[in-house]
């Protein structure tokens, strides 16, 4: 128990992360089994990234446009050994991530069939 008081202490005292000029928000795609992926943002420098994904071997987007994801956790349910990627933009600078919000763009390591992959953007 002094251990939890201790660490809630430090929170307190130091508070959250000061912004600078290039902060991040982190994105984890992780194979559950063979037809569950796990995804997870934290955005805790509030760049508030809009994200997709694309099922590159159906066609498939999730969630259909105009919609995006946004921080939290999300458990997305796929056909095996299909090849999923995500897209992304940080409205407050504009940046595409990934294969972009519409799905067109080009990108390394921004698709999983299997394991998982962690992805950080930067936002101004």
């Amino acid at each position: 128990m002094k251990y939890a008081i201790l660490i809630l202490a430090l929170v307190v005292a130091c508070g959250p992360p000061e912004r600078d000029s290039k902060t991040m928000a982190t994105i984890k795609l992780i194979q559950i089994d063979d037809r569950a992926l796990l995804f997870i943002m934290s955005d805790p420098y509030f760049c508030w990234p809009e994200i997709r994904f694309f099922d590159i071997t159906d066609g498939d987007v999730y969630p259909d446009p105009p919609d995006y994801l946004g921080a939290g956790t999300y458990s997305l349910v796929t056909q095996y050994g299909h090849v999923i990627c995500y897209g992304a933009e940080t409205p407050s600078d504009g940046k595409s991530h990934g294969l972009g919000l519409d799905g067109t763009g080009e990108c390394d390591n921004c698709c999983i069939t299997e394991g998982w992959l962690e992805k950080r953007f930067y936002c101004e």
